[in-house]
């Protein structure tokens, strides 16, 4: 985002991402560029079971999101991972946006994820896959896999 922000001022750049290190919502901005980072609160919610906090990080990184990119109106949306794909996804039709989802490797078989997770990944994607408007992938075996499966 910085090296596109450097190439033309005649347009603004808004990232919307979590923010890991500590608890507070925070605004950077640089040039032409500006980029959220959200702290999820549901975090904290370590008491319930790990499924069920993860629903709750879920919707609450959506409305955050989502209302974000409400006042933003992007016109393009840069999607970076298959867990906000979905939210993405909605963000797009609401704001008639294009989406692009930058799949950094095979989401639904990286290293560190169950079957099942995978399976649900891949699900997602096939999906969602008709209201992705550009893919980018990190290799031609992975864009070869992609046109084969989804």
């Amino acid at each position: 985002m910085k090296a596109i922000s450097k190439m033309n001022d005649s347009f603004f750049l808004y990232g919307i991402g979590l923010n890991s290190f500590n608890e507070s919502n925070e605004k950077a901005e640089i040039d032409n560029l500006i980029i959220y980072s959200i702290s999820l609160n549901a975090k904290k919610l370590t008491m319930f079971p790990r499924l069920l906090r993860h629903l709750f990080l879920f919707i609450e990184l959506f409305f955050k999101m989502f209302f974000n990119a409400v006042i933003i109106k992007p016109n393009i949306i840069h999607c970076h991972d298959v867990k906000v794909l979905p939210i993405a996804v909605m963000i797009k039709y609401l704001t008639r946006s294009k989406l692009i989802y930058d799949a950094h490797e095979l989401e639904s078989d990286k290293n560190g994820i169950t079957k099942i997770f995978g399976k649900f990944i891949l699900f997602t994607e096939k999906l969602l896959w008709k209201s992705i408007d550009t893919i980018i992938v990190v290799s031609p075996s992975i864009d070869k896999w992609y046109k084969e499966n989804i």
